[in-house]
This record gives C-alpha cells, sequence and structure tokens, in this order.
C-alpha cells in the first residue's frame, strides 16, 4: 500500500502580512508626506497673517493720508515715525488689589506689589514701536501749483523679519512759499492743511 506524503511548507507569496522591508517604507513615505503637510501649513498660515498685515497696512496709511488732508495731522514731510496707536494696550491699567484677599483666594498668587507678574507683557519692555510712517511732499515741475504727498506706513525691521511696506500718493496744492502771496502764510503746517490743501477730483 503507497503511502502518501502531504507538505506542510507553503510558498512565500501565500503568506499573509507585511515584510519588514514594506513598513519601513511605508513609514518613511507617511513620515515623508506630514513633512510636506506640515510645512505646507505654515506657508498657508505665514501668508494668511503677511496678508492681514498688508490689509492694516492700507488702512492704517489711508487713515492717515485722510487726516493729513483734513488737517487733523500736521502737514510736515517726516521719516519713520513712530505710528501712534489709538488704544495703548501697553499701557498698565493701576488697580488697587486687596493682597489679603488674593492670598486667602489662592496661596499661589504672585505678589501684588511685583510689577512684572501683572504686567501684560511680563515685564518686558517694548519700546520699539510697531508701525512706522513717512509722509514725503515733492513739487511737480511739469505741473506749476501742484505736489505730490506721498504717504507710506512700514512695519519696524527691529521687530518683524519680513515688515510690510505700503504707500499711497495724492496730488496736493503746493505748500511751497512762492505761493504765499496768493494763499495766505504757510508757517503754521497745520493751518495750511486745513484750509483747502486736499486731494483734487
Amino acid at each position: 500500500m503507497r503511502r502518501l506524503r502531504y507538505n506542510d511548507d507553503t510558498p512565500a507569496a501565500s503568506r499573509s502580512g507585511f515584510s519588514l522591508i514594506e513598513v519601513i517604507l511605508a513609514t518613511a513615505i507617511l513620515m515623508g508626506s506630514v513633512v510636506v503637510l506640515g510645512e505646507l501649513a505654515g506657508i498657508g498660515r505665514r501668508q494668511a497673517q503677511r496678508g492681514r498685515d498688508f490689509a492694516e497696512a492700507h488702512e492704517r496709511c489711508e487713515l492717515l493720508l485722510n487726516e493729513i488732508l483734513l488737517g487733523l495731522k500736521p502737514l510736515v514731510p517726516v521719516e519713520q515715525q513712530p505710528l501712534a496707536e489709538d488704544v495703548d494696550l501697553s499701557q498698565q491699567i493701576n488697580v488697587d488689589f486687596d493682597s489679603e484677599a488674593i492670598d486667602e483666594f489662592d496661596p499661589f498668587a504672585p505678589d501684588v506689589t511685583d510689577s512684572e507678574a501683572f504686567s501684560p507683557d511680563g515685564g518686558i519692555d517694548e519700546t520699539q514701536p510697531d508701525w512706522l510712517y513717512s509722509v514725503y511732499v515733492e513739487p511737480l515741475p511739469e505741473r506749476p501749483g501742484l505736489a505730490l504727498l506721498r504717504v507710506s506706513i512700514e512695519q519696524s525691521a527691529e521687530k518683524f523679519p519680513r515688515p510690510v511696506y505700503f504707500e499711497l500718493s495724492r496730488w496736493i496744492v503746493d505748500p511751497s512759499p512762492q505761493e504765499e502771496s496768493e494763499f495766505g502764510s504757510f508757517d503754521n503746517p497745520r493751518q495750511l492743511s486745513s484750509t483747502g490743501r486736499g486731494a483734487l477730483p
């Protein structure tokens, strides 16, 4: 009688699962994809922030130009002067604290006499402003009686690695001294800008 033998050895191709090389390759592809996606997300965030900075610079520049044309600010050439904020958030607010009540409520509360603990910036003195503005008045030789008013807004290069710059221009009546006999005295720049020295329609 013939005896049959069964071979329990299965081919390698029929085995289920992944080899070590396949796992390493898949992990490398996954990590590379995560790095690329993270870099793209970072670029998107930076571009969005830069777009917001450009929009803010546009609004500030337009507001400053209108203030000069309306006479709210003097029409004098300046270069890279700090732009005053409407609301200075860096100013500290003086509030009377009851030290005993604070200690009773939270024994780990900071000392109320420590000005750095209650300062908005944690005690960091940020004297450099965020925004700088410049005003230029250039006569137009080809158009007598007119001048070019240029107002620019830019971020401080000491606080921002890639500062945003925005500029607006407007034609105005030339405020040069030779026009004094026709338009009156121009000793006071505020009087100059408040006497109808605006943009041409």
